[in-house]
């Protein structure tokens, strides 16, 4: 009864925001938060962005109305140099992706919902990873595609189920 009445079920804790910092930093990166909303959505960008190669910005939040699900409303991964090759910035934002499912196993998230904006190159220049390399990373990492909550011609939604109840 007692994991029931335990907030870290209910958000983004202190607890779950130190294992999703030590999940990052093995990655190398350092990340910043400001979480929002009772502990049910937050920022995310990696700390001193301006001075990185590449960095993390984005949107997350837990559902906590039955099993618990994470929602990467936006997981955009930028380029702040000219030298970055392509290969690099896939690289990088595969593995923030997959260090963020280890997270949500670490934490008892059932499931993960990322949505991924496709956007036209001139719209928005410093984004590494297009939409199509996107779709293949999750399927790497074992998200199916999904035509549930919305997603329409801009977005696409992927859904990666972690525990079976």
């Amino acid at each position: 009864m007692k994991i029931y009445l335990d907030d870290d079920l209910r958000g983004f804790s202190p607890s779950r925001l130190k294992v999703l910092s030590d999940e990052m930093s093995s990655a190398g990166v350092d990340l910043q938060y400001q979480v929002y909303s009772r502990n049910g959505a937050m920022n995310v960008t990696t700390r001193y962005a301006q001075n990185r190669r590449m960095y993390l910005d984005g949107n997350f939040r837990i559902d906590t109305n039955g099993l618990p699900e994470l929602w990467l409303i936006s997981f955009d991964v930028i380029n702040n140099r000219i030298d970055t090759t392509p290969t690099e910035l896939r690289s990088f934002q595969y593995q923030l992706l997959r260090r963020v499912v280890n997270f949500a196993e670490k934490v008892g998230i059932y499931r993960i919902n990322y949505f991924v904006t496709r956007t036209d190159s001139g719209q928005h220049k410093n984004m590494c990873v297009s939409a199509e390399e996107t779709m293949q990373i999750c399927k790497e990492l074992g998200f199916k595609e999904s035509t549930r909550c919305g997603s329409d011609s801009s977005q696409l939604h992927f859904v990666k189920t972690l525990l079976s109840y």
